[in-house]
């Protein structure tokens, strides 16, 4: 499972339904939520959370233009460890000071000739993306 620590910074609500952006290092990460600020009293800018998602939720692709994909989640970065198998392979890529480790068909790590020290990018829809809160922290809403 891959868990990044990040704090919320940006929330934009219609209906019951709210996107989230965050700030994890340097990056920004994006997930959508079934509620609002309304409905759950944690969703307060400035909030540390925990996100998660599975190692089979990350694809990985080769010269992506971040602009010209539908997902929101794209982590450039470079191939830091391989663990090929017969069948499924993982790869372990580090993006400004993250790891993002994805699983992918052996096919998949063929075909693309991954290596360590290939740059790559990790890519993890919105919708893949799940929020762990820490909800012993009390924040100020604004």
């Amino acid at each position: 499972m891959n868990t990044l620590t990040a704090k919320l910074a940006e929330i934009i609500s219609q209906g019951e339904v709210s996107y989230l952006v965050f700030d994890a290092s340097a990056k920004k990460l994006a997930c959508f939520v079934v509620e609002t600020p309304q409905t759950n009293p944690e969703l307060v800018i400035g909030a540390e959370v925990d996100l998660v998602f599975k190692e089979t939720q990350v694809s990985l692709g080769l010269d992506i233009d971040s602009a010209r994909v539908s997902i929101s989640n794209v982590f450039s970065g470079k191939v830091v460890s391989v663990d090929k198998g017969k069948i499924l392979s993982m790869v372990d890529v580090e993006s400004d000071g993250l790891q993002i480790s994805s699983l992918i068909s052996t096919r998949s790590f063929e075909r693309m000739d991954i290596k360590v020290g290939l740059e790559i990018n990790a890519l993890v829809k919105a919708t893949d993306v799940s929020i762990l809160w820490k909800a012993e922290v009390e924040y100020e809403r604004t």
